[in-house]
C-alpha cells in the first residue's frame, strides 16, 4: 500500500536535476543528512526503499536507510 507522511528537515538543501532524474544536495556531509539525500532521492524518483527509525522523545531519528 501506500505510506503517506509529513517531516519537517532542519537546514538547507538543494533539489536539483540531471540525467537520472531529481537528487537532493544537502547541506552538510555528516550520516543523518545522508540518510534524508537518500529517502528524498527515492521519493522523487519513485524508488522503492527501507527506513528503520526510532522515537527519541519527539525527534525521529533515522537509523539505516537501504533498497
Amino acid at each position: 500500500g501506500n505510506v503517506e507522511f509529513a517531516f519537517q528537515v532542519y537546514g538547507n538543501g538543494r533539489l536539483a536535476r540531471d540525467g537520472s532524474g531529481w537528487r537532493l544536495s544537502p547541506e552538510g556531509s555528516g550520516p543523518e543528512a545522508q540518510d534524508w539525500k537518500e529517502i528524498v532521492d527515492g521519493m522523487l524518483n519513485g524508488g522503492t526503499f527501507t527506513v528503520q527509525v526510532y522515537n527519541a522523545g519527539s525527534t525521529m531519528l533515522v537509523t539505516r536507510v537501504g533498497p
